[in-house]
């Protein structure tokens, strides 16, 4: 099998990441191919051709990495789901988010993370497996803007704020189990998959329509009661 791992990162942790997934597969895969490659570089030289999707069709499986930096994904990977999404929708492709937030251990699933879960849900692209890892603190490497932007976020939510800091938070072992949960997916599961995940969307939907619903009954029970009691006192006070 032939993998194209790309990636979107940052401060580069994101790369390290695809490359322990491509050991992985390695591993895992007698005969694998993995091609790792920034996003940029792939979106420059790779355009929609009259056969589906440039070089992109010589690949088996397709995953794409990327980094949170401050709330949102690079440009660059919203408009790789969008213009790739009717392609990768019929072949094994994954996706996986990195970001600080999922150190947090109720932050760290597609639908539990919400850059991830906010992403995943706008997209036109439905990966069949899809991960978050918590990324890394590389203080001394930051640019002082960064550095200090950082440690403020940081503050804020219970992080390391020490501008000597250097630490690793990604969890290895998950790594490895997405890259072995891709080597098991086979161009046979993705119809099903696909299913799977638009059922799941669809069932979020509804309790989204219906909580939004019973909030706006209670607001509105709320505004007819206030409204009664204010008709009531001006009744009083005209008497």
């Amino acid at each position: 099998m032939k993998y194209l791992i790309l990636f979107s990162t940052t401060g580069g942790h994101t790369k390290v990441i695809a490359e322990a997934i491509a050991d992985e597969v390695r591993a895992q895969e007698s005969g694998a191919e993995c091609t790792i490659q920034d996003i940029k570089v792939f979106m420059t030289h790779n355009t929609l051709t009259s056969e589906g999707v440039a070089d992109m069709k010589h690949y088996d499986k397709v995953i794409l990495g990327a980094s949170i930096r401050y709330g949102y994904f690079a440009q660059e990977v919203h408009q790789f789901a969008k213009q790739y999404a009717a392609y990768l929708n019929t072949i094994p492709s994954g996706f996986y988010a990195v970001n600080m937030t999922a150190r947090k251990e109720n932050k760290q699933t597609p639908q539990t993370n919400p850059y991830t879960h906010k992403f995943l849900r706008a997209s036109p692209w439905k990966p069949s497996k899809s991960a978050v890892f918590a990324g890394a603190l590389y203080y001394p490497r930051y640019n002082f803007f960064d550095r200090n932007v950082i440690r403020c976020i940081m503050k804020l939510t219970g992080g390391d704020t020490d501008p000597k800091t250097e630490k690793v938070y990604t969890n290895w072992d998950s790594v490895k189990a997405f890259a072995q949960e891709m080597v098991m997916i086979t161009a046979g599961d993705v119809p099903y998959l696909l299913e799977e995940i638009e059922r799941e969307e669809k069932a979020e939907t509804i309790k989204e329509r219906t909580s939004r619903m019973y909030r706006m009954c209670f607001v509105g029970a709320v505004a007819l009661v206030t409204r009664v009691t204010q008709l009531a006192v001006q009744r009083k006070l005209l008497k």
